[in-house]
């Protein structure tokens, strides 16, 4: 079955649907491949351990955190399971609906602030903190290192480097029109009323260090504008572990595993390749994204015994409803393994499976509804074990 493949607790967060609704989500697509579900889950418990060591608090305190995630996994799970199909695709998480989750009025707040921030993430706002008014049209901010323009005397790229040279622009608008061919008829005829007006590199996140990433503004008649992201798309890590991708374009592959586990993608979600060989995806640019950023602080002298994380407090997030519909064939693995964590590693370090013993029974994902129970361990050095009780 599809899975998230890096499904961790920062991989989360709001974003606007089609309909423009802020729904929450997974929003990192980077690794998704056919695998055990349960990566997944063991993914996101050791994101939630670290998240809490991070801000100080105890063993008790991060394990309480992977119970009580487990135990809404097992719910959500169980209530999937007697929905009709359609219910389950059509079922997501609005803001409003989570906001009725949270348990206290700090949580509230907090949720209402990083709702506030993505509100204010529109193409209209995004504007003015990227682009500057030279020569009569809009160029691209450069901010280098983060931000620089392919030919710009700041740019880090080599002389010799395959995407320098005078026909650049002409390679970015290639890309565009056949990313535009990947699209559905009506959102293609969309994205064909605006053109190409710059295009600038893009540093991303840590684990993206190295591939080629691009912003590109474009606008319409009336000079409205629309930011894209063009991101390069590596082969899947699970790959090694798993089965080779199908698709001939790791950029589809990115794409069809996000419009399949989601539950309302971008608008603007395609794929492309470029002259050189290599994959992209394409969707819009911070279109109201935002997340709770997770910071380290120093470990207080001492807790109150009634103090616990935020995300203890807040139901913890689970995977979209799509990981409740099997969509390829039953995955099956041993209920119990371990996943180590490494710190010094970007991507996650998969489970090599491993007989343990107390567990005798395998279960496929499709009977994952019916388990009564888990017993989560967390042990000192970041392992984490999820155990099917029958």
């Amino acid at each position: 079955m599809q899975i998230c493949g890096d499904a961790h607790l920062m991989n989360f967060g709001f974003f606007a649907s089609p309909e423009r609704q802020l729904v929450f989500d997974i929003n990192d697509f980077d690794e998704t491949h056919p695998g055990p579900w349960e990566w997944d889950i063991k993914r996101l418990a050791v994101s939630l351990v670290l998240a809490g060591r991070s801000r100080g608090f105890d063993a008790p305190a991060a394990r309480e955190i992977v119970l009580r995630l487990a135990g809404t996994y097992r719910r959500r799970i169980r209530a999937f399971s007697q929905m009709s199909q359609l219910d389950l695709w059509y079922c997501r998480v609005g803001f409003e609906q989570l906001l009725s989750q949270a348990t206290d009025e700090g949580m509230r707040q907090q949720l209402n602030k990083v709702a506030g921030k993505a509100r204010n993430q529109t193409q209209e706002r995004l504007l003015p903190k990227m682009a500057d008014l030279e020569g009569g049209g809009l160029r691209l901010r450069d901010n280098p290192p983060v931000i620089f323009h392919l030919d710009d005397h700041n740019s880090p790229l080599a002389a010799c480097d395959d995407w320098l040279g005078e026909d650049s622009r002409a390679k970015i608008q290639r890309m565009l029109d056949s990313y535009i061919d990947t699209l559905k008829e009506d959102r293609r005829e969309l994205l064909q009323r605006f053109r190409l007006v710059d295009a600038a590199f893009k540093v991303v996140g840590v684990g993206s260090v190295g591939t080629r990433c691009l912003a590109l503004l474009l606008q319409d008649d009336y000079d409205q504008p629309l930011f894209l992201q063009l991101k390069e798309a590596r082969p899947s890590v699970l790959e090694s572990f798993t089965q080779p991708c199908v698709h001939g374009n790791q950029g589809k592959r990115v794409v069809f595993g996000q419009r399949l586990m989601q539950a309302t993608s971008d608008l603007f979600l395609g794929w492309t390749q470029g002259a050189d060989g290599r994959h992209f995806y394409m969707r819009q640019l911070r279109d109201m994204k935002a997340a709770r950023r997770w910071r380290p602080s120093p470990p207080p002298k001492s807790w109150p015994a009634t103090a616990r994380p935020a995300a203890g407090r807040w139901r913890a997030p689970t995977p979209s409803p799509a990981a409740a519909r099997p969509r390829s064939q039953a995955t099956w693995a041993i209920p119990t393994s371990s996943t180590r964590c490494w710190p010094t590693t970007p991507r996650p370090t998969p489970t090599r499976w491993k007989p343990t013993t107390g567990c005798s029974t395998r279960r496929c994902a499709a009977d994952a509804c019916q388990l009564p129970r888990h017993d989560v361990r967390v042990r000192e050095n970041c392992d984490v074990d999820i155990c099917v009780l029958n």
